[in-house]
């Protein structure tokens, strides 16, 4: 299977699954877009372990075996490491690990910051998450995860690249490069989903033009 053919079966999953929704939506910069994607909305046994099969393939792909955790951002991102990491050794026949944050420290017990794996000095860990749109969340994580060890973060994967300037006209993607040194990789872009759709569709119409007025410009699959 090519990466396009790769790409067609990850977006006409989000839309058998509903992840992927077409109609207007305010998001938190205040900007109405035409569709939203939200990988919080899978819940079932299959449909988490199809996601993660997409995740893992694709981390496969790009560092092969060289990574030790699976970070996933409090919430959406802790049962999507969890599945991967489920993936990873079904699939690919690796045994990692996954952590995430806790959005509020335990003061009694186990009071420590990650749920699932501590981190060590020199691990290696790849974020996971649904999208990126601002990058603070995983600004945050990045932070998190340099205070409480020397870790190298091989990199950051999103499914779907919205493909956006942010807020203060700067794409978003490329500034959180700037800002950690990690790199970004994505499943699909909004490009992709495009290349998907019937160009006489209204909702075709509404994303271009929607892009036109917020997107960057990326290469395609």
């Amino acid at each position: 299977m090519n990466n396009q053919e790769k790409g067609n079966s990850f977006v006409s999953f989000l839309l058998e699954t509903g992840s992927l929704v077409f109609r207007e939506f305010t998001l938190k910069s205040g900007r109405v877009s035409p569709y939203f994607f939200n990988l919080g909305q899978l819940n079932t046994g299959r449909e988490l372990a199809r996601i993660g099969e997409f995740y893992a393939d694709k981390i496969v792909a790009e560092w092969g075996d060289d990574f030790d955790i699976i970070f996933g951002p409090a919430y959406k991102g802790i049962p999507l490491a969890v599945s991967l990491v489920s993936s990873l050794y079904a699939k690919h026949n690796l045994v990692k690990k996954y952590s995430s944050n806790r959005k509020d420290v335990k003061t009694y017990a186990d009071a420590s910051s990650l749920l699932g794996s501590d981190v060590s000095e020199g691990d290696k860990i790849i974020l996971v998450d649904d999208v990126l749109t601002t990058g603070e969340t995983k600004l945050e994580a990045v932070r998190l995860l340099q205070a409480l060890a020397n870790v190298d973060i091989k990199g950051l994967i999103v499914g779907l690249d919205r493909c956006e300037y942010d807020t203060d006209g700067q794409d978003a993607m490329s500034e959180f490069t700037k800002a950690t040194g990690v790199p970004v990789k994505s499943i699909v872009t909004v490009y992709d989903l495009l290349q998907y759709m019937d160009e006489l569709d209204p909702v075709y119409g509404a994303i271009k033009r929607y892009l036109g007025e917020y997107g960057v410009v990326r290469q395609t699959l």
